[in-house]
């Protein structure tokens, strides 16, 4: 083979290893998390039981991917009192409420809220039982205590002022349970 072709050859090499580096960039470069999506959204999880949550993330080049267990993900509750989460995503209830669950993977991140429910109350303690209340404006402390299947009691109603019948004080029990139940 003559030094004319074979520099031919060897233009035409290059020309084409130019040309296939050139289509595919981008395509040895990883794509970057450009969002978070966090689930179950609007869960209802009872206090004392835990929820399993997931993280999908959405890359730059359109793809998506489970992100839950990736390293480098934190989960955070925002009221650690209501809501507890851990490092893997598992949410604890603790007490009725309705806290927002975040997942962060570098600077993006996801959030979604749960709902918190006292779905296992299995009867509720009034104290005192009785009281004597003064006329002419006389007031009285009661206090509901809801007892909460294996977990003992959780407050869930307080009346302080004017006398009110034991039916008004059921349905104001009544009122904050619904109240600490979000449906």
């Amino acid at each position: 083979m003559s030094a004319k072709k074979l520099k031919l050859i060897g233009s035409f090499a290059v020309i084409l290893g130019l040309a296939f580096a050139v289509s595919c960039k981008g395509f040895f470069v990883n794509p970057t998390v450009s969002s978070i999506t966090v689930g179950p959204s609007n869960v209802n999880i009872p206090v004392g039981s835990t929820q399993q949550m997931a993280a999908t993330a959405t890359f730059s080049d359109s793809s998506t991917g489970d992100v839950t267990s990736k390293s480098g993900i934190t989960w955070q509750s925002s009221d650690g009192t209501i809501a507890t989460v851990t490092n893997t995503g598992v949410v604890k209830g603790v007490a009725a409420g309705t806290p927002t669950i975040t997942a962060q993977l570098g600077t993006v991140s996801g959030q979604t809220t749960v709902n918190i429910t006292l779905t296992n109350v299995t009867s509720i303690v009034v104290t005192p039982t009785t009281s004597n209340i003064q006329s002419n404006g006389g007031t009285a402390t009661f206090q509901a205590m809801a007892n909460v299947a294996k977990l003992g009691q959780d407050e869930v109603a307080a009346a302080n002022g004017p006398a009110m019948s034991k039916a008004d004080f059921k349905a104001a029990v009544r009122q904050k349970l619904a109240e600490k139940s979000p449906n």
